[in-house]
């Protein structure tokens, strides 16, 4: 067992935290296009707008690489070896239970962080022209984050994988990570119609990748998952909810941070990348 100290899970809540504060000193105006936010929403978009959303969303890199990282670790002996490492030493959060607890209050801060960026949309000038457009754009962002949760539970019950730690059959995929990277997912189209200034955007873009990130990690040291398990739950939870996002607003998110995956003859090695302002 590490003897270093644990990672507190409380500071997940700090980026949640300072969005919601800002919220509330946004949300007036109007986007670039001169609509306010959420105001555009249909939850029946054209066969056209559907089949757009899902190649934008396939081709996302927060879809794409996760997947081809489930599917290096799926190879081999990999994913068991790392598991059975990353439960025994959990280098970042100190214990199993340290971990999964930071697993539930990493996860909730995203929801949190969300629903800041979504209160902050500009939606009109006046609240009375806001709470419509508000409405639909949060019920159509919950839509798609439910639906991305309901995938992965529908997955859980076709692949009956078990846990690294032997306490059921609902390992793949993670439900935990394809919740934080909905969120992230989310919270990456909001900061689109927020548009923040300067290295702002950089560092929030960061910040939901990071919150999804500790989530997965997590996850895997409290041996509850398989790296491939909270791998696929990343590219599940993004693919969904970016589809469906996409499709009801009919916009596209764009992200300063891009990931990549190039297979090792042992392993893997994953590249982040930054656009800096």
């Amino acid at each position: 067992m590490s003897e270093h100290t644990p990672a507190s899970p409380r500071m997940g809540q700090l980026p949640a935290a300072a969005l919601i504060v800002c919220a509330l000193l946004c949300g007036c105006g109007t986007t670039r296009s001169g609509r306010g936010w959420g105001e555009d929403v249909t939850l029946l978009p054209s066969l056209q707008r559907l089949g757009a959303a899902a190649v934008a969303a396939a081709k996302d890199p927060y879809t794409w690489a996760p997947a081809a990282g489930a599917a290096v670790f799926a190879t081999g002996r990999l994913d068991e070896n790392t598991s059975r490492w990353a439960s025994e030493h959990t280098p970042v959060f100190g214990s199993r239970k340290a971990a999964s607890d930071a697993s539930d209050v990493v996860c909730g801060a995203a929801g949190l962080t969300a629903l800041a960026t979504a209160l902050a949309t500009p939606s009109g000038e006046n609240s009375g022209e806001r709470a419509w457009p508000k409405a639909k754009g949060a019920g159509a962002e919950a839509v798609a984050v439910g639906a991305a949760l309901a995938t992965a539970e529908v997955l859980k019950s076709l692949s009956d994988r078990e846990r690294p730690d032997d306490s059921d059959r609902e390992s793949f995929p993670s439900a935990h990570s394809t919740a934080a990277f909905a969120f992230a997912s989310v919270g990456r189209r909001n900061l689109d119609a927020i548009e923040p200034g300067g290295g702002l955007r950089t560092a929030l873009d960061v910040g939901f990748a990071s919150l999804g990130v500790a989530t997965a990690w997590a996850r895997v040291e409290a041996k509850r998952h398989y790296p491939s398990d909270v791998l696929a739950g990343a590219a599940v939870g993004n693919f969904v909810t970016a589809f469906l996002c996409d499709a009801f607003f009919g916009l596209n998110a764009t992200s300063a941070v891009r990931f990549g995956v190039t297979p090792e003859p042992n392993g893997a090695v994953f590249e982040v990348t930054g656009r800096f302002h």
